[in-house]
């Protein structure tokens, strides 16, 4: 069980604004070494909602080295091994868009991600956010969004994960692990046959009748569950936005992305649709969540 946890935080929406890194090194299970550092993003730009999130400031980094001058350090760091994180593709596009940004090899790292572990190990979960998931599996309380408490976090939630599967070699079990959702993406489509799991639906839902898309990581329940709880709303998915589109459901990084920058396609085609007179309202998962738990 030897691997890295890798977290990042950024100065804004875009992926090449790291502003501070942190790493956890785990050999044989045990945490043995820590890695944490500041970073001055280029360009240097910053955006109030990531500072109100990290309480990272401008001032504290102006005179701290950019990414590309920690390189050679982060990356001995790593060396070899797996590189873990919670929601990996965010710290993987990380250190792929700097590194092409600046024209430089993209190294051939293999990743694994502690969300996907948890969604398969407690599947009945509502929410996945990772100080929600160490208080109640680990009892350990996260300063969450400092990028060495949330690498470190990742580290105890990946060792706990693993522990669950039958013992073997990281990347066997990445290989074991993986075949799932790529099978599970063969069969998208086959989730809009989903039936209500209730007998009777309240025709008085707010989501009655209405047209949902999902874009986006969603961090409190896999996109299967998402879609269920729409039909248990007596609301009807979609695969792609329509002009008969009412909602659009964003994770909250997309929601992010959404108002500052960098849209999805399905965000593009929303605002697209929405400057025709169109009516697809944008909700943020959380604020979906509220809404068909009750």
């Amino acid at each position: 069980m030897d691997f890295v946890a890798i977290d990042f935080e950024t100065a804004n929406a875009k992926r090449i604004s790291a502003c501070s890194i942190g790493m956890a090194k785990v050999r044989d299970g045990v945490i043995t070494e820590t890695f944490h550092e500041l970073i001055k993003p280029e360009p240097f730009d910053f955006t109030y909602i990531n500072i109100s999130i990290h309480g990272i400031t401008p001032e504290m980094v102006a005179s701290k080295p950019t990414f590309i001058e920690l390189w050679s350090k982060i990356n001995s760091f790593i060396g070899n091994d797996v590189l873990v994180a919670h929601n990996v593709s965010f710290e993987q596009s990380v250190i792929n868009q700097i590194l092409s940004q600046n024209s430089l090899q993209i190294p051939n790292f293999d990743y694994l991600c502690t969300l996907y572990m948890t969604r398969v190990n407690y599947p009945r979960r509502l929410g996945y956010k990772l100080d929600d998931i160490c208080k109640d599996l680990l009892g350990k309380k996260v300063n969450h969004h400092d990028a060495l408490e949330d690498a470190i976090a990742c580290a105890e939630l990946a060792i706990h994960n693993i522990s669950k599967f039958p013992k073997q070699p990281l990347r066997e079990l990445m290989g074991a692990l993986y075949v799932t959702p790529q099978r599970e993406k063969t069969e998208w489509t086959k989730l809009t046959g989903l039936k209500p799991s209730r007998e009777e639906l309240d025709q008085n839902h707010p989501y009655f009748d209405k047209r949902f898309v999902i874009t986006g990581v969603l961090l409190s329940f896999s996109r299967e569950k998402a879609v269920q709880l729409i039909v248990d709303c007596g609301g009807i998915y979609q695969e792609s936005v329509t002009r008969v589109t009412d909602y659009l459901i964003v994770g909250d990084e997309e929601y992010q992305l959404l108002m500052f920058g960098n849209k999805s396609s399905k965000a593009r085609k929303a605002d697209e649709l929405n400057t025709k007179k169109g009516k697809i309202e944008v909700v943020k998962e959380d604020e979906f969540l509220k809404t068909v738990i009750q």
